[in-house]
Formats: C-alpha cells, structure tokens, sequence
C-alpha cells in the first residue's frame, strides 16, 4: 500500500512540475514571439530531451539598421556548475582587431567576460568597468549618448556585461528573456548595441587604431 501512496505523490509531483515548466515555456516563447514581430527577426525553436515545450530554448536572428543581430539563450555545465544566459550578438566584422570589455561591477558576476593579457583596465564607467586594448575603443571612444544609453540599462540594477572580439559584439546577462519586463529591457539592449556599432564603423572608416 505504502508504495501505491509513494507513486500516486511521484506522479503528482510530475504533473506539477510539468504544469509549471510547461506556463513558463508558454510565457517565455510569448517574449519571444513578440519580439519577433517587433524587429522582423526569425525565431527558432530548439526542443528539449523532456519533450514538447518543457525546457526549449528559443533564439532569433535578423538584421537591425543593416547589422546582422542574434538574440538567444545558452548555457553551460550541469547540475549546480550549470550556468544559464541570454546574449544579443552583433557581426561588426568592420571593427577589425579592436576589442573591449565593459563588466558590470554589480550582481551579475556570472555575466562577466574574460580579459585578455591584450587589455587593460581603462577605470569604471558607471557601473561597468572598461578594459580596452586602445585601438579607438577606449574611454573617448564612450561620448555622453553611448554613456546615457548604457545607464539606461543599468537603472534597474541588471548586470549584464559587454564584449567586443573577432568583429562580434555581445552583450550577455544570466537567465532567460522570460518575463515583459525582461523583453523590454533586452529591446533596449539591441537598440543600444546598434549606437555601438554606428560609432564602432566610424571609428573603422577613420581608421583609428586599425
């Protein structure tokens, strides 16, 4: 009887999970189902081992002001180790060999880029610390619009931190676009990524640092 009981609670406990996971899929592929209509971007749908809906990751691709941009969800390690992001990317193979890191020096410490031996630390820009290698994209580089736009997304206390490499530019956060909230601040994240492209392909047409 006792093992009746335990599996009559093991299934409810499954049907609970699975409900939960199942509103949270429902509510995050909503995001990005609106976003994709915002941006006329392309979404995609990656299924998860534990079937439809439960645990998919989704990502988006398109071009915003003629930059090629991705927006997705990526993770890794397991178990406690697993760590999980959402990223905007842009192609700015334009920018050359030039590369930057700006780190939020609060809450999202997983957000964080490597810096290279290439890099120093240029001081904090608000609540980002900047590591450039010069090239044009150091502190000049950062003028008072890029600057008023980089509060912006650091208002409400998110931590995300930003990455200039190989002609890609990032922007990485940890957790998912999952709520409205979350989708309206990562559309701020591609409108403000798209500013840092324009002076980026300046820079490069100027020939700064090339």
């Amino acid at each position: 009887m006792i093992y009746l009981l335990w599996g009559a609670g093991a299934l409810v406990l499954l049907y609970l999970v699975r409900r939960f996971l199942g509103d949270h899929q429902q509510e995050k592929s909503r995001q990005y189902e609106i976003m994709e209509k915002r941006f006329r971007f392309d979404r995609r749908t990656f299924r998860s081992q534990w079937g439809k809906g439960m645990g998919s990751h989704f990502s988006l691709d398109g071009a915003y002001r003629g930059y090629p941009v991705r927006l997705y969800s990526h993770f890794a390690g397991e178990g406690k180790e697993r760590r999980l992001w959402t990223s905007v990317t842009y192609e700015a193979l334009f920018a050359g060999e030039r590369e930057f890191r700006l780190n939020g020096v609060k809450g999202d410490e997983c957000s964080r880029f490597g810096i290279t031996d290439s890099l120093i630390s240029e001081g904090a820009l608000g609540e980002y610390e900047l590591y450039s290698q010069g090239s044009g994209v150091g502190v000049a580089f950062w003028n008072d619009e890029l600057l008023g736009r980089l509060e912006q997304l650091s208002a409400k206390g998110v931590g995300g931190s930003i990455s200039l490499s190989k002609g890609f530019l990032e922007y990485r956060e940890s957790g998912e676009m999952d709520t409205e909230e979350k989708r309206l601040h990562f559309q701020l994240v591609i409108v403000f990524l798209a500013d840092v492209c324009d002076e980026l392909s300046l820079v490069a047409k100027s020939g700064i640092g090339g």
